[in-house]
């Protein structure tokens, strides 16, 4: 595999670390580092955060869904205007940043939460993902809505066209999986991928009729996979038995052989997918580049099924992929981006983001490794999440990591 002259690096981040260190002495950190950019939320979901290293606070709930700019109205749907943080009313947070990162060449990138949005889910249903049964994931917005998506399209005109971002990362751009959304999820049996899988199709009056469209019977389809929940449910034990050494892939045949518009109704959705995001990349312009998060949960191979957002099909249209390497071991990444490339990804079309802290990373050496495992694959972007919640030792381990690995080119060893 070629590796690339130019290489690049970013960290996650979120508003108030920057503003709690000052923003001009975080970006100076961030040089420090060896980093080159930011990538930095300009809304965010529901959380609990533990703040290892902010001068200011140790915890901190966001604002549920709310963003760190003011909106411009007219670029939303009626009513769906997401709501400014009063960590940034009355502020100019995104206009200072762009300010001070320029004066350092510090690169910008707005990371935007999408479909996760259990604020937009309780006060407006309609929008949501409406499983089987009729009832409404309230955490999820559903991706054929056009409202919806109008939300998502409205932030990104707004962001792109007034704070100079040089570019976009979408976070929840899909399906989201049943499987984290929400918090205090509790289960009393085993949440095997069938059921992960099957718990979050939405049968809403959008995706019903883009089923229509493409000759998908959803009613048909919507019964036969309401009884095969109510029998997963009904036998969670033999069911978890049977997962026991059954890959995904084979998971998938049988599924498909006892649901048989299932398939049919997962492709419609990546073919949905990909033409939401097409708008997205066309609405970015020219000046701006357009990276996806395929999903936050790894495997990213299997992205496209689980949530519809189809890694290697992504990258085409957006400007890359962001793939997620959230694992202990630097094989199963390797694996990950190999799955990937045989299904055709370009690793010129990819980022990756690796966690240089609990639970994924137990050593500098383990992160050294990960680090040369991107670069031997040929991927010139790579990210790290997220600095607040990592500890001080993790950002020494990036310093030193990027320098060792010789990451940019002519670097210090």
């Amino acid at each position: 595999m070629m590796i690339p002259d130019v290489r690049h690096t970013s960290i996650f981040v979120y508003p108030w670390d920057i503003i709690d260190y000052g923003t001009g002495r975080y970006l100076e950190l961030v040089r420090s580092l060896g980093l080159d950019g930011v990538h930095v939320a300009v809304n965010y979901h529901h959380a609990k955060l533990l703040c290892t290293h902010n001068p200011v606070r140790t915890l901190y709930f966001p604002e549920p869904n709310a963003c760190y700019f003011t909106p411009q109205n007219n670029r939303y749907p009626p009513g769906l205007v997401p709501e400014e943080s009063t960590l940034t009313s009355g502020t100019f947070f995104l206009s200072e940043l762009a300010e001070e990162a320029e004066k350092r060449g510090v690169e910008r990138t707005a990371w935007i939460i999408c479909m996760h949005n259990s604020t937009a889910g309780f006060q407006n249903p309609e929008l949501t993902v409406t499983n089987v049964f009729g009832e409404h994931l309230f955490h999820s917005l559903c991706p054929a809505n056009p409202d919806a998506q109008g939300i998502v399209l409205g932030m990104v005109q707004d962001v792109v066209s007034r704070f100079g971002f040089q570019s976009l990362c979408l976070e929840s751009a899909g399906f989201m999986r049943f499987f984290h959304g929400y918090h205090h999820e509790m289960y009393g049996i085993p949440l095997t991928d069938s059921l992960d899988l099957l718990l979050s199709l939405c049968f809403c009056p959008s995706c019903k009729q883009t089923a229509e469209e493409h000759g998908i019977d959803s009613n048909l389809l919507q019964a036969a996979v309401k009884r095969h929940i109510e029998k997963l449910l009904k036998e969670s034990r033999t069911e978890e038995n049977k997962h026991n050494g059954m890959n995904f892939r084979d998971l998938l045949g049988v599924l498909f052989h006892d649901i048989p518009l299932l398939e049919d109704y997962l492709r419609m959705r990546k073919n949905l997918m990909n033409g939401w995001i097409r708008s997205l990349r066309s609405a970015a312009g020219d000046l701006c580049t357009l990276s996806i998060i395929a999903t936050p949960v790894p495997p990213a191979v299997q992205a496209g099924i689980r949530n519809g957002a189809d890694p290697v099909s992504l990258s085409e249209i957006a400007d890359r992929v962001t793939i997620c390497g959230y694992y202990r071991d630097e094989d199963e990444i390797s694996e990950d981006i190999d799955a990937l490339i045989r299904d055709g990804l370009r690793p010129d079309r990819a980022e990756v983001v690796l966690r240089p802290q609990y639970p994924d990373t137990e050593s500098y050496q383990n992160l050294v490794r990960k680090i040369n495992t991107v670069k031997e694959h040929g991927i010139s972007h790579l990210c790290f999440y997220n600095f607040g919640q990592m500890p001080q030792e993790s950002l020494q381990w990036i310093r030193k990591g990027i320098r060792e690995t010789k990451w940019f080119k002519g670097a210090e060893a």
